[in-house]
């Protein structure tokens, strides 16, 4: 058997093979100039013939990853949903306001709330984390295309009843949704799967969660006791996220399932025999913005249009950070900054250094446990 690669025959090889075929056949053909009409028409066929090998090599390749993705049962992850909060707003309240899980629907595109949440007496809002119900960029949305003033977003309970609101609007973008895995990404994954086929090593027991549709973070540690919290050998614990504050029980049980192993599946797992496994969601680090803003006097932006601009370019660089990943200080100032060109200069009263966030935990700002931003005074000064 030979197990060379497939090389593919050029244009140019070809075409001397031709002639030298036709020639040898005592063929009454002698002038193979170039333009000559028999030459234009074997190099027309072989034209042709150079396209279906290049085809043919481009099937042959993918037909040898796509083999190797099936051996191990690596298929394409679905995608990622989008994933924001929105703020539901009751004034009257006089103790407290219940609001029970529901759903959004916003030009066929529906969010649904993680959680139960309540507004509590003098509040008059709470922030609320929603997630998409499906995998993909339709449901990535910018600020304020939920707002029930101005009629965009049909506000449903799980029974299908209306809400007793004032307002529901998203403050800032809903992002994250992503579409089908893209052929880099699985290969990136995949690598990283067959480096640790060991399977019960952390790396491979990450590899394995990050497989699992709808799991967009994960952190594992081992031998420490995810109910006390101090070193006990033994354990093994995987914290998740799916970009909300709260994950969903069915997707802790799927993580727990494949890592533990069903056998009725076919799937025995990946955690060593004897070890105590724990699922969880990764932790939200409540980050809190204050903020000043110096724009130009010139500038047509109104006051909440200015914090509105500066808010959001905040929040956006926060909440794309990842597990772990630190809030740089200067990288926080100058997203803001750089939000509008009529924008002069950003003075952070909160924090005033760089915020360090520890594996297990993901900064947030807003939605259910996030922290808030604020903008305590804008200031209109002439060019400097």
């Amino acid at each position: 058997m030979d197990l060379r690669p497939y090389v593919p025959k050029t244009f140019d090889g070809l075409l001397s093979n031709t002639v030298a075929y036709i020639r040898s056949k005592n063929a009454k053909l002698t002038n193979w100039k170039p333009g000559s009409r028999i030459r234009t028409l074997i190099e027309a066929v072989i034209f042709i013939i150079v396209r279906i090998i290049g085809d043919f090599q481009a099937s042959y390749n993918y037909a040898i990853r796509e083999s190797c993705y099936q051996t191990f049962r690596h298929s394409k992850l679905p995608g990622k949903k989008a994933v924001g909060f929105i703020r539901y707003v009751k004034s009257d309240v006089l103790t407290t306001f219940s609001v029970p899980i529901f759903t959004i629907s916003l030009f066929g595109v529906r969010y649904r709330t993680v959680q139960a949440a309540s507004i509590v007496s003098p509040a008059t809002y709470v922030d609320i984390d929603i997630i998409a119900d499906e995998f993909g960029t339709d449901s990535n949305i910018g600020s304020l295309d939920i707002d029930t003033d101005q009629g965009n977003g049909d506000i449903l309970d799980l029974d299908g009843n209306e809400l007793q609101f004032d307002r529901i609007f998203n403050p800032f973008p809903i992002e994250g949704g992503e579409g089908e895995e893209s052929d880099e990404a699985r290969e990136v994954r995949f690598q990283d799967y067959i480096q640790n086929l060991a399977r019960s090593t952390l790396g491979g027991i990450r590899a394995a969660v990050l497989s699992i549709p709808g799991v967009v973070e994960a952190y594992v540690e081992e031998n420490i006791n995810p109910l006390s919290g101090v070193p006990e050998t033994g354990h093994v614990n995987i914290y998740i996220s799916d970009g909300t504050s709260s994950v969903s029980p069915t997707l802790i049980q799927t993580v727990f399932d494949t890592i533990q192993g069903v056998v009725q599946s076919n799937d025995f797992g990946y955690k060593g025999a004897g070890v105590e496994l724990f699922v969880g969601t990764i932790e939200i680090q409540a980050i809190n913005v204050d903020y000043e803003i110096d724009i130009l006097d010139s500038s047509g932006l109104t006051d909440e249009q200015v914090e509105a601009i500066a808010s959001t370019a905040i929040a956006q660089y926060v909440n794309r950070l990842s597990n772990g990943d630190n809030v740089v200080f200067d990288l926080l100032r100058s997203n803001g900054l750089a939000s509008h060109p009529d924008f002069v200069r950003l003075r952070l009263i909160n924090p005033i250094a760089d915020i360090d966030v520890p594996s297990g935990k993901i900064p947030k700002i807003g939605g259910s446990g996030g922290g808030t931003i604020v903008c305590s005074a804008v200031f209109r000064i002439p060019k400097p």
